[in-house]
């Protein structure tokens, strides 16, 4: 589910990278075409895109390193229980 997550926010990040792109260079060329106002509103609009970009990505990484733990650590009980059980057959081949 995690992994899952993870792959979802990246995706989300880079969508958001170019969908920042396409507003913010819109709403700067469409300001630089009226003379009486400033081009300030494109600044906010990259520093919010900017901001849930970086988000998406430290969330993804996030998920992403939890999922490999998980998948780790099942790998490690499942290990276990062939250890167990050839350590148990080997006992038994003795006997």
């Amino acid at each position: 589910m995690k992994k899952l997550l993870s792959r979802v926010l990246f995706a989300l990040a880079i969508i958001l990278s170019y969908l920042m792109c396409i507003i913010v260079t819109y709403r700067y060329c469409s300001r630089l075409c009226s003379i009486d106002t400033v081009a300030k509103f494109p600044r906010v609009l990259l520093i919010i895109f900017l901001i849930a970009i970086i988000v998406c990505i430290i969330f993804g990484i996030r998920f992403d390193r939890q999922s490999k733990k998980i998948i780790e650590e099942k790998n490690a009980e499942k290990t276990e229980v062939e250890d167990t059980t050839t350590e148990e057959q080997k006992e038994e081949n003795n006997n």
